[in-house]
């Protein structure tokens, strides 16, 4: 397979490269080619910038880790296990139904194999 120009514009907007560069810049571990790589893509527009921004604000990551943190786990694992509940009754009861029905197709396809 061929390697990529770094500076291609297609690798420029790999969502996945571009999410790794920012967990590294974040993380302390941005090579010095990634950072300038990483700072390209961000002057190209101000959208990238803004986005850039958003993702490494630091009142955001401390939000979304109140939000994450404030959750109730055992509701919320009662919630889906009533759901989960359902839905298999659901599935159980579509089973038998098809039971029935397949009987009867065969009775109404094959006649002869009903006959004694």
């Amino acid at each position: 397979m061929e390697r990529m120009d770094k500076n291609s514009p297609e690798l420029m907007d790999d969502p996945f490269l571009l999410a790794s560069w920012i967990a590294k810049s974040m993380a302390g571990e941005l090579s010095d080619e990634e950072l300038q790589l990483l700072d390209e893509w961000r002057m190209t527009s101000a959208r990238n910038h803004q986005l850039y921004d958003r993702i490494v604000s630091r009142e955001r990551r401390e939000a979304k880790r109140r939000h994450f943190t404030a959750f109730d786990k055992v509701s919320g694992w009662q919630g889906y296990s009533k759901k989960l509940k359902k839905t298999e009754k659901k599935a159980i009861r579509w089973r038998v139904f098809l039971r029935y029905a397949a009987v009867f197709f065969v009775r109404e396809k094959r006649p002869s194999l009903w006959r004694i």
